[in-house]
């Protein structure tokens, strides 16, 4: 079904949670390659699952990453983790091939998702809009957009 729709619709961009690590090679690098998409992709080492982004490789190149571990990250210099949840966040930022000076920051994230989890899913809100702005001070012209959830 996924390879219908992406073959179907061929987004310029995809941004994907849950990818499967063991399924990553496989199935959506040859899926990918056979759409022309270039992408990053980024999984926390202790999760079956990752961040994807991709992007068509006729219309952007990557310019930025940054990939951001919600564990080892403080929000604001001081509020740190209450538990550890492995959750992560990827940022990119594409340059356009037809436009050197634009581009689009995006940034990817799964937050943590238990109920009881409102606080550590709320700080890693926070720290997602503030790395994504940090990052995107580099290109401070290109629009950010925020994809992902819990």
């Amino acid at each position: 079904m996924l390879n219908h729709e992406v073959k179907l619709y061929q987004p310029s961009i995809l941004c994907w949670q849950e990818v499967d690590k063991e399924q990553y090679e496989p199935f959506f690098v040859k899926l990918l390659e056979t759409c022309e998409y270039d992408h990053v992709f980024f999984a926390a080492k202790y999760k079956r699952q990752g961040l994807l982004i991709a992007w068509k490789k006729d219309t952007f190149e990557l310019a930025h990453q940054k990939k951001v571990y919600y564990d080892l990250t403080d929000a604001w210099g001081s509020v740190g983790p209450i538990m550890w949840t492995g959750n992560i966040a990827l940022n990119v930022g594409l340059r356009r091939r037809d436009h050197a000076k634009k581009g689009i920051w995006l940034s990817n994230t799964h937050l943590f998702w238990h109920p009881r989890g409102s606080y550590e899913r709320m700080r890693q809100a926070g720290l997602l809009v503030s790395e994504t702005m940090e990052a995107a001070k580099a290109e401070p012209t290109w629009p950010v957009f925020i994809c992902g959830g819990n």
